[in-house]
């Protein structure tokens, strides 16, 4: 137990400020299991973790305290085994144990029992020796306190006993409190690496698993300090190389030098629990921002699972334990669904990579039955985790080709187009990777229920085996609850909002939300939003055609289903679809849902402010919601000045809110009628940049949304001048761009490339709205220039800091002469799944091409030779990345195309002023044979036409 006195706890739980403000913890009715014990009803445990996140908070160490999200009706798993979850699905989880809120100090934490360890010896560290070496203002624990009664305070026998058995003193726990208080968790990762090198090779440890297990849990660990935790995790299992319990493709080499030398710790001796944990933790952290790193965790995993099951089948016994082989397999099926959750970021487009980490943990599985005689079984969660990948997945080769052959009318019967496709394409080849899944399920012994059916017809087929499109989406997510005997009316709701969404055309989903209003089940809010969606889709593309835009024209590749744009409904009589009632508008459709009391919830007003495209029909749809009065006075501007609850908004509804915002900025030619509606909100731009400055919000898409509306030509950035030609607008949105950036820098916003790419289109604005005011004002005496000079809107930004945003955004550096990756590094940069990836993100074509056009405009032929040769190093990287996308070749030749036109600049004889780096250049993309060769003069032509025209 801690060192903490009986009499000094009481004292610390007797002395609890009247004033202080509780904070949320999970610990009433909370039934103990495996990690704590109850001595009566009224005796409480804490873990090590919750101690140490008790001291961080005693001492008002707020960056350093892990996330804690507070969820009613979910269980608190550092205290219950996940595995003892109920197996009989016909138990209903609600009557098992749960979480509930409870408000507790604190200081009360600290005065309860807890067990000794590394976490608590390093609580009693911070909160009483801390306060006197850091240079931080750390609250103490007692102000009475010297260094020398806080060492004997911290440090007894019993803690000092503690790690001489570790082989550990008081000097080390010094760095590790140093560590755990940093201010970043990069911070925090790069002392990891510091204390991890000065250990002696002889040290069986460096840095205690749990201490690790618990700087994992910081909520500011960005992609950097990910990297490096993730290297230091590996560094556990580096004697697993050689391990002949996985299959070839899963042999581990590591090519590169590495930051943390090999463990003398035998990975055979860590708990099987304990790498769970920690894999875990990696894996919601990659999902988060940096899923190109989930086939390499899940590699990892599997070595050092197989490695611990190596040395405990080579025991005495020779035979591993039925517990043992019950929880390895929960393991493995747990952590194939785990990888089945979609990333924050571009969740279709990453797909490929968790079905990689899934086919990793499934071929081990398969080995180390072969290898040890015994049965792994795929349980029910793992063939559905399986399935609603493949579901998010793009269509393979086989997919593509028999939807290519789907009728035109409905349902969608194949239609074999020459005589020999009906003996070339076999029975089986009609069913997509999603419907062999669960008919493999469905023969190993698990019968269907709601979400199998669900998953058929996104699938391709429906429940009474009549063909549907098959459609890329993100299943729902599925827990015990979905059990064979649930609700029928449930049940077909959920199978009709999937058939609504699995067609093609308007007239189709509406004739499919016509017979389920004649199948009399009662009105359901999700499958009216799902006709909704397709009338706001519908809506889109009828006003993208009426424009006259050849967006369309360019997705020839595009088939049902790729996407959620809607189709045009076939010309032929005999294809069409004729339902008994025209589609509405959305307006009239919305107002069929509030006569029959259909409001917008919590959970889906999100998805109506998706489509949205003015401000007054948002503010309609948020009057509508059943959203709390306080948090609508807040999104419509009528009260901001609590920032709790700003804060307390759901994610999905505020940055939807911000994207409607932003959207619904006026330009300098449609200020005047802005100012005739009198709306409650002067300019709707500034209010969305007042309510994420107050929110501080550490994700990116809110902050996305604005740098998108700021990147727009002629958006009013000072409504007293709106008079003033779009020239002023552009180039004084430069200044809140720059503010706008620095607030995301303060607020730790992880950086991206769509990020990047609306900062490089603002500095493409601004630079042509120099050029126009160049041409008008060339001596610079106009009033309206004096006043950007005033703002410093005028003052040139250094390529250098764009240059430091890109090399940080890739994890590579290049633009100083030669790119910095040598030879040897180059053969190796085509690495497998199996290895940690080289690049930290990976630029899309549109984003490569936005970079170009800045360099083209700073006329930096240096760094583009330098950029073009990072380009060729990567090319495996950047073709696997553009291959996700239908137009991803397209974009790509686009890019070279701005290429070309940026090194054909000539003189005034015709010559092109650097010819020498244009030839350099155009060799490097000969070269590379993915990228199409050098553009042709058609490209170039077509290039510029659609430039001038935009």
């Amino acid at each position: 137990m801690p060192t903490a006195t009986d009499s000094q706890r009481k004292n610390l739980a007797e002395n609890v400020p009247a004033g202080a403000s509780p904070t949320i913890h999970n610990f009433d009715k909370v039934r103990v299991g495996k990690g704590g014990s109850f001595r009566g009803d009224r005796t409480k445990t804490v873990t090590p973790s919750e101690y140490l996140i008790a001291a961080l908070e005693d001492i008002q160490s707020q960056a350093a305290v892990p996330y804690r999200e507070v969820k009613l009706n979910k269980r608190d798993l550092s205290r219950f085994d996940p595995s003892q979850l109920p197996l009989n699905l016909t138990t209903d989880i609600s009557s098992t144990t749960t979480i509930t809120k409870s408000v507790y100090f604190p200081s009360r934490q600290l005065a309860l029992p807890c067990r000794r360890s590394s976490l608590t010896i390093l609580a009693d560290h911070i909160r009483f020796v801390q306060p006197f070496l850091s240079k931080k203002k750390l609250k103490r624990a007692s102000p009475d306190l010297d260094l020398n009664g806080a060492l004997q305070n911290a440090y007894g026998e019993e803690n000092k006993e503690y790690l001489r058995r570790l082989g550990l003193d008081i000097l080390d726990v010094m760095p590790w409190a140093s560590m755990i208080l940093s201010d970043t968790a990069e911070e925090a990762a790069q002392r990891l690496v510091s204390i991890s090198c000065r250990a002696p090779a002889c040290q069986r440890t460096r840095v205690p698993t749990s201490i690790f297990g618990f700087l994992l849990r910081r909520k500011d660990i960005n992609v950097h300090a990910l990297k490096i935790l993730t290297e230091y995790a590996s560094s556990f299992l580096e004697p697993v190389c050689e391990s002949k319990m996985l299959p070839a493709s899963e042999t581990y080499s590591y090519t590169r030098d590495r930051l943390f030398p090999a463990s003398p710790l035998h990975p055979s001796t860590i708990d099987p629990t304990t790498i769970a944990v920690i894999v875990i933790r990696l894996m919601r952290h990659a999902r988060r921002i940096w899923p190109e790193a989930l086939p390499w965790i899940a590699s990892m995993f599997c070595r050092a699972v197989s490695q611990n099951l190596l040395w405990q089948a080579s025991g005495e016994h020779h035979k591993l334990s039925t517990p043992t082989l019950k929880n390895l397999n929960f393991m493995f099926c747990r952590m194939i669904r785990l990888l089945s959750l979609p990333s924050s970021e571009h969740p279709f487009a990453h797909a490929t990579y968790r079905q990689q980490a899934q086919f990793h943990i499934l071929r081990t599985m398969d080995h180390i039955s072969k290898e040890l005689g015994i049965l792994l079984v795929v349980s029910r969660e793992a063939y559905r985790a399986i399935a609603s990948v493949q579901l998010a997945d793009k269509k393979s080769p086989e997919e593509r080709q028999r939807a290519e052959m789907k009728a035109k009318s409905w349902p969608p019967w194949r239609e074999d187009k020459l005589g020999i496709d009906s003996e070339r394409i076999s029975q089986e080849m009609g069913l997509s990777r999603a419907t062999k899944t669960l008919a493999q399920m469905m023969n190993s012994g698990y019968t269907h229920t709601a979400w199998e059916k669900e998953a058929n017809i996104f699938a391709g087929w429906d429940t009474d085996r009549s063909p549907t499109i098959q459609t890329r989406t993100i299943m729902r997510r599925f827990s015990v609850k979905d059990k064979p005997s649930s609700g029928a009316v449930l049940d077909n709701t959920h199978s009709w909002v999937a058939r609504i969404k699995a067609t093609r055309t308007i007239q189709e989903a509406w004739a499919c939300f016509l017979a389920y209003k004649d199948s009399s089940l009662p009105p359901s809010l999700n499958v009216y939003f799902s006709i909704f969606e397709k009338l706001a889709l519908e809506r889109k593309r009828q006003r993208v055609e009426f424009i006259g835009s050849n967006i369309v024209t360019h997705r020839t590749n595009v088939l049902p289903g790729d996407r959620k744009e809607l189709f045009v409904q076939s010309s032929d009589p005999q294809e069409a679809v004729y339902p008994r009632s025209p589609p509405p508008s959305v307006d009239n459709f919305f107002n069929q849902m509030m006569e029959i009391g259909l409001r917008p919830t919590e959970e889906i007003l999100g998805g109506f402010f998706r489509y949205t495209e003015t401000l007054n029909e948002g503010f309609r749809y948020l009057e509508s919601s059943t959203l709390p009065r306080e948090v609508i006075d807040v999104l419509s501007c009528t009260d901001v000045s609590v920032t709790s609850n700003v804060k307390n908004i759901p994610e999905k509804i505020f940055c939807q809110w911000i994207r409607v915002l932003c959207t619904s900025a006026p330009t300098a030619f449609s200020w005047v009628q802005w100012a005739r509606r009198r709306s409650p909100i002067n300019n709707p731009l500034f209010h969305a940049i007042h309510l994420t400055r107050l929110r501080q919000s550490t994700g990116g898409k809110d902050w996305n949304h604005i740098l998108h509306a700021l990147k727009q030509p002629g958006r009013v950035i000072c409504p007293h001048l709106h008079q003033q030609n779009t020239t002023f607008q552009d180039i004084a949105s430069w200044t809140i761009t720059v503010k706008v950036v620095n607030c995301m820098i303060a607020a730790g916003v992880h950086l991206n490339f769509e990020l990047f790419s609306n900062v490089c289109e603002c500095f493409l604005k601004r630079v042509q709205g120099l050029k126009h005011a160049y041409k008008e004002d060339p001596q610079h005496e106009s009033k309206w220039y004096k006043q950007l000079s005033s703002w410093g809107a005028d003052a040139t930004p250094s390529m250098e800091d764009i240059l430091v945003i890109f090399n940080r955004l890739v994890g590579s550096r290049f633009g100083q002469g030669e790119p910095v990756i040598t030879d040897s590094a180059q053969s190796n940069a085509h690495n497998s799944s199996t290895e940690l990836p080289w690049l930290l993100a990976i630029p899309h074509p549109a984003h490569l091409h936005v970079f170009i056009q800045v360099l083209q405009s700073a006329n930096d032929y240096e760094t583009l030779v330098d950029l073009i040769k990072w380009m060729c190093i990567h090319d495996k990287e950047l073709e696997k990345e553009r291959k996700q996308y239908a137009n991803g070749d397209r974009l790509m030749r686009r890019t070279l195309t701005c290429i070309r036109i940026f090194l054909e600049q000539c003189d005034d004889q015709g010559t092109p002023i650097h010819k020498e780096v244009m030839l350099k250049i155009q060799e490097l993309i000969k070269n590379q044979k993915s990228w199409g060769g050098w553009p042709t003069y058609h490209e170039v032509e077509e290039y510029m036409k659609k430039r001038q025209s935009t």
